[in-house]
């Protein structure tokens, strides 16, 4: 009960008045909760269950209200109209506290009896009993009981208020997931992949998964390449990467996950190498066109671009530039000249942009995209320069 009701009920000397009296309030002996229902030729409502651990946070009644602490105890014994259990304390100076405590239920409605006694060497014990009539509110997790009692100090009155502290909501774990693929140190066959991990398990409240992937070229990660997220799949989720990656490079990944709230750790990061280009069409003879055909622009920049697959560097772009120009030159397509600036690129005495095709009056076409960002086949209207700046298309063979 209340701890007001227990401190006063062994005050039983003027030494106990001014001594401390924290004490931890426990049931003992208790039977297993049954549900509390309507039973037959009963008029109870449903009471909830008072099952738990309740503390009192104030003092009532008391010579001295600041003679005791706050304390604890459980209930574990509930029947449909009963709750019974014993209880023990210790205070402050030696004094010890033992008792039984007895309810009787009706719907929120609860008697409560209370019978203990206070022990202290050197004072001879002190035997109280309580009874109070209370309700049972705030869905079963406050008690408010007022009481009346006798004590070894005479008759005691006041109101006790038991609240039930509620648990508080497990955490909420986000574990990493585990890489699938590519598997450690693999060697890929091409230069698009697909990053696949299992799903991470969980406990506690989380929400929907969502999966982050980085990918950079170093293993500290100072150096991404890219970071993407998506939504979590049933089992493993993947990646498809949208981008194409460098010839001849090797690359590290890892993964986590998160719902929004929480943020899971990182997988363990792994590692693959991508194969080393493609033999080139030009130095060794054959078509540096591929045969693409010509009769509309667009396509032939796919084509080409296609075909030669191009790695995320300058020297990868011009290889595609220089193919269209000459796939053009009948129409008079070339080269053009850039003697400053980025994307540059020294061939044949001369400094070329890496992405740009150019046409006896100064017109210039982008062929490629976010050189050498994406290297995308592209063709776009460039504006014109200054006509010395074109040179006629060469040979990618020469």
């Amino acid at each position: 009960m209340n701890k007001s009701l227990s401190c006063l009920a062994v005050l039983a000397g003027a030494a106990l008045l001014s001594g401390a009296c924290g004490f931890e309030h426990k049931t003992t002996n208790l039977l297993e909760p049954t549900p509390v229902t309507s039973g037959s030729g009963s008029n109870n409502a449903s009471t909830p269950s008072l099952v738990g651990t309740w503390s009192s946070p104030t003092t009532a009644s008391l010579p001295s209200p600041s003679s005791c602490g706050n304390f604890q105890y459980q209930v574990t014994s509930q029947t449909a109209t009963s709750i019974s259990g014993s209880f023990t304390a210790i205070c402050g100076g030696g004094l010890a506290i033992s008792g039984t405590a007895n309810g009787q239920l009706n719907g929120n409605a609860i008697a409560i009896t209370v019978n203990g006694s206070g022990t202290m060497p050197g004072v001879p014990s002190c035997n109280f009993t309580l009874n109070g009539n209370g309700t049972i509110e705030d869905n079963g997790n406050t008690l408010q009981i007022p009481y009346t009692g006798t004590t070894c100090l005479g008759p005691v009155s006041g109101t006790g208020v038991l609240h039930r502290p509620q648990s508080s909501a497990p955490a909420a774990v986000i574990n990493a997931p585990t890489t699938v693929s590519p598997a450690p140190n693999e060697h890929l066959t091409g230069i698009r992949t697909t990053l696949v991990v299992n799903d991470a398990t969980t406990s506690g409240p989380v929400g929907a998964l969502d999966y982050q992937f980085e990918l950079a070229n170093d293993e500290a990660f100072t150096n991404r390449v890219g970071s993407w997220n998506v939504h979590g799949q049933p089992n493993q989720t993947s990646l498809d990467l949208p981008i194409d990656l460098a010839y001849a490079s090797v690359y590290y990944w890892h993964a986590r996950a998160f719902d929004g709230q929480t943020t899971g750790d990182w997988s363990i990061t792994h590692a693959f190498a991508t194969p080393n280009p493609p033999a080139s069409g030009g130095g060794g003879g054959g078509d540096p066109t591929f045969g693409c055909p010509t009769g509309n622009h667009e396509v032939l920049v796919q084509c080409i671009h296609d075909h030669v697959n191009p790695a995320h560097t300058v020297e990868a772009a011009f290889d595609v530039t220089k193919r269209v120009a000459w796939a053009l030159r009948g129409e008079g397509a070339g080269l053009l000249i850039k003697n400053g600036g980025e994307n540059i690129i020294s061939w044949h005495g001369y400094s070329f942009a890496a992405g740009r095709i150019c046409y006896p009056d100064g017109h210039i076409f982008k062929v490629l995209s976010d050189v050498p960002g994406t290297n995308g086949a592209s063709w776009q209207d460039n504006g014109f320069v200054d006509r010395s700046l074109y040179v006629p298309a060469i040979d990618p063979n020469q």
